[in-house]
């Protein structure tokens, strides 16, 4: 059996694809409660479980429990699946003695029975002890045998109602019972961040150990759902009740379990064309940085001169408003219209994040960073996400 669950854990682990997804593991322990019908006690049960997200909400659920001696129901009459011992049919009725006329004649030869008041003691039949008869007149009556054929030689016939799975046992039986199962997972969002409650559903295989009587090796519908506890943004406390439904038997089970819950694997990663800033539209790209354009102002009717430009601010630092991969930043970014429309200068820097190609609206530069951080209070009223970048040119 142990290279059986080996096997098993084996196939669970390798369908799962490791990728930037994000894992839950959940050990387990509670209670496995079955019918009044069933063939079995409630026990303890163990489990272990292995979610993996395949969006933020919705995972593909592994699972395993197992359930260690688990005891089977001894002289369950009401137990639906016992197969019972009908009472014996082959015993055939004791026939009366009528009236003392069928007593037998004296024929003159000793009995091995002796009259005492009238009684008589019975004789000994061949392979069984005879039934005692009466004596008439002093005189006794031989025995007629009803007995079986001797001592020891038939078999112990059941009384009915007896489980046939604890014949010629002295002691109770138990079995190991392991359950393997698959499940579709979905967490239900709620405005309370740390509570998250959760339903799933979907098939797995029981496989008895001890199989006796109709408790039998057989698949099953499962469903259930919990609650959870975050801890911190990796752990958690969990609670758990599932429905088990047998195919072949139709016993229904209810396990209870608590347990914990661990995080583990990288967050699940936004689409490539996914905007880095909320608020940002996917549009197409932007071509280079225009050229700002040079005032030539004549000044006397001899000579040119060029207005004077003030020195562009230097520095490393700037406010970073927003972000985007393959978007028009200058046109159709909401915070490039927001400062516009404040009048407010911004630039557009280009950079790579992730492999990707990006383009960031910022304002600066400033000399310090504590220059640049003294603006964000203001900024942040066009972009609440803005922070503080160092950028080299």
């Amino acid at each position: 059996m142990k290279k059986k669950i080996i096997l098993a854990s084996l196939v669970v682990l390798g369908s799962i694809e490791l990728s930037a997804y994000t894992y839950e593991v959940n050990p387990l322990i509670g209670k496995n409660f079955t019918e009044s019908g069933s063939l079995v006690n409630d026990s303890t049960a163990y489990g272990i479980r292995l979610n993996k997200f395949v969006s933020d909400d919705n995972a593909i659920m592994f699972g395993y429990t197992r359930i260690n001696d688990a005891d089977y129901k001894r002289g369950s009459s009401e137990s639906k699946n016992v197969r019972t011992c009908p009472a014996p049919k082959c015993t055939p009725k004791p026939k009366p003695c009528p009236a003392p006329s069928c007593a037998p004649k004296d024929d003159g030869k000793a009995d091995t029975g002796s009259s005492t008041g009238g009684t008589g003691t019975g004789g000994t039949g061949t392979g069984g002890t005879g039934t005692s008869g009466t004596g008439t007149s002093g005189t006794d009556t031989s025995g007629t045998d009803t007995g079986g054929t001797g001592t020891g030689s038939n078999p112990t016939i059941p009384t009915p109602g007896t489980d046939i799975g604890n014949l010629g046992s002295t002691t109770a039986s138990d079995t190991d019972i392991n359950r393997f199962y698959i499940n579709g997972l979905h967490n239900i969002k709620t405005k309370y961040s740390r509570l998250v409650p959760y339903i799933y559903g979907g098939f797995g295989y029981e496989h008895v150990e001890n199989e006796l009587a109709d408790n039998d090796s057989q698949g099953f519908f499962n469903a259930g759902g919990g609650l959870k506890f975050k801890v911190n943004d990796r752990f958690n406390l969990v609670s758990d009740i599932q429905g088990i439904n047998k195919f072949k038997s139709h016993d229904f089970d209810i396990l209870g379990s608590i347990g914990v819950g661990y995080l583990f694997g990288s967050p699940i990663q936004p689409e490539p064309e996914a905007l880095v800033a909320s608020g940002l539209e996917d549009i197409q790209p932007v071509p280079a940085t225009p050229q700002r354009n040079i005032t030539v102002v004549k000044v006397a009717p001899q000579a040119l001169s060029v207005a004077p430009v003030m020195a562009a601010p230097t520095g490393e630092y700037y406010v970073q408003m927003a972000a985007g991969f393959k978007t028009d930043m200058e046109t159709g970014c909401k915070h490039t219209k927001d400062l516009r429309d404040a009048g407010i200068d911004y630039d557009i820097k280009y950079t790579t994040i992730g492999g990707k190609n990006a383009a960031l609206v910022v304002v600066g530069p400033f000399e310090t960073k504590e220059e640049a951080a003294s603006q964000l209070p203001s900024l942040r009223r066009y972009s609440k996400d803005a922070f503080v970048k160092r950028i080299k040119d």
